[in-house]
């Protein structure tokens, strides 16, 4: 193990006593490994931290200023990035989410706790605010109201959505529809790991809209086909993007309608697919 200090991380190719991998292994070079190698250290922009049987170092994580993040230590051969946030951005989550932190109406709240790297603003109403009525009514109605046009349009299309089979083409539709900025929190309310999510967007740093799909794409591989799509709507549903889940609702179904026989739907079918998407 000529050029490796005891203790240290390199990649080793060679015969060894442990159970058999081919190709490159990544071991930790210590005496009692029996393991005859040469170790060449991890490249620029890659990293192992831990003794593992990976074929190849990791890729360094970007922190992405569109994110809300900015590198708060450089990357090394045996400790990834580590990224902190932006001004006006805040995590709970040590740097791995970054929010923009809210801004208070200036003409009915004050600040009462300004935004920090760990907590969002906190507002709180004026003393003596005088609100004219109108304003909080009518704003609610119209909000009802786009609220039950959503729904009932949605009661038009879901007898369709049971049937739609998620494919990779739909996945890059629905790529176009979400707002990069979700990509995280749709991963985790899917079930990814942040692990997952972090090793994504590593892979994708360059490309953000690949990073959205292979959040989806892991996903469906892990899920199923099989009732898929009504629980990827009711996802965002549960989310608060209703406008992102009708424009899917509506850029899909159009192309499934006239293979459906609607005449095979009797109506528990409607009430149990009702229930998925809505």
């Amino acid at each position: 193990m000529e050029g490796a200090e005891l203790g240290d991380f390199f990649f080793c190719s060679g015969n060894i006593s442990l159970p058999p991998i081919i190709g490159l292994i990544l071991l930790k070079c210590t005496y009692l490994a029996r393991c005859t190698c040469n170790c060449v250290e991890c490249r620029e922009g890659e990293f192992t931290d831990s003794e593992n049987h990976l074929p190849e170092c990791r890729r360094c994580l970007q922190c992405q200023a569109n994110d809300g993040k900015k590198t708060k230590t450089n990357c090394t051969i045996t400790h990834d990035t580590v990224c902190s946030c932006l001004e006006n951005f805040y995590s709970t989550t040590n740097g791995n989410e970054c929010r923009k932190c809210a801004e208070c109406n200036a003409e009915t709240d004050e600040v009462e706790q300004p935004c920090t790297e760990t907590q969002d603003t906190v507002c709180r109403k004026k003393v003596h605010s005088s609100v004219n009525p109108a304003a909080i009514v009518i704003p609610i109605f119209l909000v009802l109201g786009a609220i039950a046009g959503i729904v009932g349009y949605l009661c038009i299309k879901k007898k369709y959505c049971r049937h739609i089979v998620l494919t990779e083409e739909h996945l890059q539709m629905i790529v176009m529809e979400v707002e990069p900025k979700i990509y995280h929190q749709l991963g985790i309310s899917l079930g990814q790991t942040e692990p997952m999510l972090q090793q994504i967007r590593a892979d994708y740093h360059d490309n953000i809209k690949q990073q959205g799909y292979h959040i989806l794409y892991s996903w469906l591989q892990a899920h199923g086909k099989k009732g898929a799509f009504p629980a990827l709507i009711n996802t965002f549903r549960k989310l608060g993007y209703v406008t992102t889940a009708e424009n899917i609702v509506e850029k899909l179904i159009p192309k499934q309608e006239g293979t459906i026989d609607t005449s095979t739907l009797d109506g528990s079918e409607n009430d149990r697919v009702a229930d998925m998407v809505l």
